[in-house]
């Protein structure tokens, strides 16, 4: 009587499993998609601040830059996805579902399709090309130590650009602000 009753509960176990799994690989898809579009948000966001925030300089001189990182959500019930960046494209394409982009109001560059399945620095540089202002993407180094003028996004909340030589001339961070003004000592 005892395996028949363990039985009957591991056919009810399952068949509630088999019920409860698509609704649970729908939400965690949504979920997905809205943590991937607010890592691209915030990246079109440093991209952005990037361009109001300096000049384009020409070409041979050093470009004002800065160094984000960027992580696509990881997925637990469903086979995830990646974050795309192309020309002027930022999209979180999934494995199933549809795929999510993002706007962007200044021209992204990049030398081929990144595509970032796990964190990944990315360097971000403003250039003057062909008469216009165009932010160019490539991947940081992944040993290369974070600098002053590096932020995290997406999830932890970055604010700040650098131009990544540690001075952080280009905007201040609220975190690396000081409250109580630039001439009180600690």
């Amino acid at each position: 009587m005892s395996a028949v009753r363990t039985l009957l509960a591991v056919v009810l176990a399952v068949a509630l499993l088999g019920v409860s799994l698509p609704p649970a690989e729908r939400v965690e898809r949504d979920r997905n998609a809205a943590l991937a579009s607010q890592e691209l948000e915030v990246l079109a966001e440093q991209a952005e601040r990037l361009s109001a925030g300096n000049d384009p300089v020409p070409p041979g001189a050093v470009p004002a830059g800065t160094t984000v990182t960027v992580e696509p959500p990881s997925p637990v019930f469903t086979d995830g996805g990646r974050l795309v960046i192309d020309e002027d494209r930022l999209a979180w394409v999934p494995r199933t579902g549809r795929e999510v982009g993002v706007d962007i109001a200044v021209p992204l560059r990049v030398e081929a399709p990144i595509e970032i399945v796990d964190r990944t620095r990315l360097r971000l540089s403003l250039h003057h090309e062909d008469g216009r202002e165009v932010v160019r993407v490539e991947r940081g180094p992944p040993d290369e130590p974070p600098d002053e003028g590096s932020e995290r996004i997406g999830r932890s909340g970055g604010t700040g650009v650098g131009d990544g030589d540690g001075t952080d001339r280009d905007a201040e961070s609220e975190v690396d602000r000081d409250p109580r003004g630039p001439e009180r000592e600690p």
